[in-house]
């Protein structure tokens, strides 16, 4: 098992999807949840634009010859965009993202037969087959600890 527990480093959530940073070696209390990483963030995202699977939109704004070296990038956010706001000449690129800001899925190994303490935690860009029941897994938690209603 790892020394690493699987909750926000920053409000204490237990039970839901959390983020690492993406280049960072783990340390305990690395781990946020979807607000605290959305707060944390160097982009400042939108928590309410990311979905329950943990996906978003992603927007990023571009300028520059496709046919050339590439386009430079000038900017990306999340959230509600409408077109009569992107600069004239600027290009509006949208894709599905499961990153806010530095922060990647924190997929844990084997997160499902030790939820609080997983073996470990896959490479962002790890994928094989033996990653498929730990990336469903994290896909199945909550989003957000559901709040109770007072009886």
């Amino acid at each position: 098992m790892s020394n690493y527990e699987y909750k926000c480093g920053t409000c204490g959530a237990k039970g839901v999807k959390l983020w690492r940073s993406y280049s960072m070696f783990l340390r305990d209390g690395d781990f946020r949840c979807v607000d605290c990483a959305c707060i944390e963030s160097d982009d400042k995202h939108d928590a309410s634009s990311v979905r329950e699977d943990g996906s978003r939109i992603s927007y990023t704004m571009i300028i520059g010859n496709e046919t050339q070296f590439g386009r430079t990038v000038v900017a990306r956010f999340s959230g509600d965009v409408k077109p009569e706001s992107i600069a004239k000449g600027y290009e509006l690129k949208q894709e599905e993202s499961d990153q806010l800001g530095w922060y990647v899925p924190a997929i844990a190994i084997d997160g499902r037969a030790n939820p609080e303490r997983p073996e470990g935690y896959w490479g962002y860009a790890s994928y094989n087959d033996d990653r498929k029941d730990d990336w469903d897994y994290w896909i199945e938690l909550p989003l957000r600890v559901k709040a109770e209603v007072p009886a």
